[in-house]
């Protein structure tokens, strides 16, 4: 549990929630693809390379999660622990790493943790899909 034994207020923001698939909600992607053929002609690896009917481009994504990330880093806090799905994880990377994000073509395992640190010479990645606490 997320600050179990302390008192440290957990605080829950609509903007870390998953990118919308729209019309391909809650399916795996084998479904979407039996669903959905033209869905094949897709990198479905680079989140940049498609938008779903209905859904939200991964610019949008990256655009909320930035919002999320630039407030955090504004408060006195030295330690914050953002927990999100995936997409908003390669979201807040590529909006502080640009494309060149540590977590391009990686597939974040479920509970893995990513750490990065900021300061003066820029974010650094600590952790990146770690899953060694499991």
């Amino acid at each position: 549990m997320i600050a179990q034994g302390r008192e440290t207020p957990v605080e829950r923001d609509v903007r870390l929630r998953e990118r919308g698939f729209g019309a391909w909600e809650g399916l795996r992607w084998e479904e979407i693809l039996a669903r959905f053929p033209a869905a094949a002609e897709l990198n479905l690896t680079d989140p940049t390379a498609y938008v779903p009917d209905g859904g939200e481009s991964f610019a949008t994504l990256v655009a909320r999660v930035r919002n999320v990330l630039d407030e955090v880093l504004a408060r006195p806090e030295r330690r914050v622990a953002l927990v999100a799905h995936a997409g908003c994880i390669h979201a807040g990377l590529y909006a502080m790493f640009g494309e060149d994000t540590p977590s391009k073509g990686v597939r974040l395992l479920p509970a893995s943790i990513t750490r990065v640190t900021t300061g003066g010479q820029g974010p650094a990645v600590v952790t990146l899909n770690d899953t060694s606490h499991l």
